[in-house]
């Protein structure tokens, strides 16, 4: 969604959740996001959503779509590629006019303190109040950038069952579940931020990856670089593994990743469907490598709570792991 900050993991998520907002406020929307996060956003909500790996190929796919809608929002970096020949085929149809598209541009990363969902909602208010303000009018307007946790609210969500986990590593959940890994490696914990959270809360931990891209490798390699650690403490789990040692943990440690978006995400639907209190929810602890060329600042892309009290950041304000824990 921003300059230089690729993503498709926590981007889906965000705007999986932007979405269900606007849904919930009595707007038909359809999302067309990728197919990394479409099997989480499709189990989790009820409007109409669509998966595309090729942006070329949403006009082809999508051009139905626009004989009933009043807008187009596309929320892309200015200057990617397939934005231009986007609008150019919207507008071609003759159904919408250049004030019914929205091309999000400036979405910030880096600098300010809105955060990324507010800065979202801030413009698609807007829009949505210059495209049609008699549909806008009712929940929208007075709502504004509001974070309400609650099923019409803006809170990334991933439902996901665990009715069938047949992952058994380990007859007892560890307290402290460290997930290191993240798509970009400026974001990923280093070796000595790995060792420092053995040094302080060996022996209840588990590393785990996932089988996402590169993560099962990132793994093995901590298994040569850490010392005083288990080989069954590092692990490379399935996505419901993953989430079943996340509700049952104490402690999240995470690099700031989609991979981190993607397990809250799981925590927040839990709560919104009364299966986990504020008491259970685990406390979620950001190693964040502010000091990283790319690394979106903490202020702006941080993952939201159910229970915002949870979340605490190590790393950009100078503060240690131990510092936090």
């Amino acid at each position: 969604m921003a300059a230089h900050c690729p993503g498709k993991l926590g981007d889906g998520l965000i705007l999986g959740a932007l979405a269900s907002w606007l849904h919930a406020k009595g707007r038909e929307v359809h999302l067309v996001t990728n197919p990394v996060v479409y099997p989480y956003l499709r189990a989790t909500y009820s409007y109409g959503m669509t998966q595309v790996e090729d942006d070329f190929k949403i006009w082809k796919e999508h051009r139905s779509l626009l004989a009933w809608a009043d807008g187009l929002i596309i929320p892309k970096p200015g200057g990617d590629r397939a934005v231009g020949w986007l609008i150019g085929q919207a507008l071609g149809s003759g159904k919408l006019n250049p004030s019914a598209v929205l091309h999000m541009k400036n979405l910030e990363a880096y600098n300010g303190t809105e955060h990324i969902m507010q800065q979202l909602t801030r413009q698609v208010v807007a829009f949505l109040w210059d495209v049609s303000p008699d549909k806008t009018r009712v929940g929208l307007a007075d709502t504004g950038t509001s974070l309400k946790a609650d099923p019409g609210g803006l809170l990334p969500r991933a439902y996901h069952s665990l009715d069938q986990v047949h992952e058994l590593y380990d007859q007892r959940i560890p307290e402290n579940l460290i997930l290191p890994v993240a798509g970009d490696y400026n974001k990923a914990l280093s070796t000595p931020q790995c060792q420092e959270a053995v040094d302080c809360l060996r022996p209840h931990i588990l590393f785990a990856g996932t089988l996402f891209g590169r993560d099962h490798d990132q793994i093995g390699r901590l298994r040569w670089s850490l010392n005083r650690i288990e080989p069954h403490q590092l692990m490379c789990l399935s996505m419901a593994a993953l989430f079943e040692a996340a509700i049952h943990a104490k402690r999240i440690i995470s690099a700031d990743s989609g991979l981190l978006w993607l397990v809250t995400g799981f925590l927040n639907d839990r709560v919104l469907r009364g299966g986990l209190s504020e008491s259970t929810y685990p406390e979620i602890i950001v190693v964040h490598q502010g000091h990283q060329a790319r690394v979106p600042a903490f202020e702006i892309w941080h993952p939201l709570l159910a229970y915002p009290g949870k979340l605490k950041v190590a790393g950009s304000s100078g503060q240690s792991l131990q510092d936090v824990l």
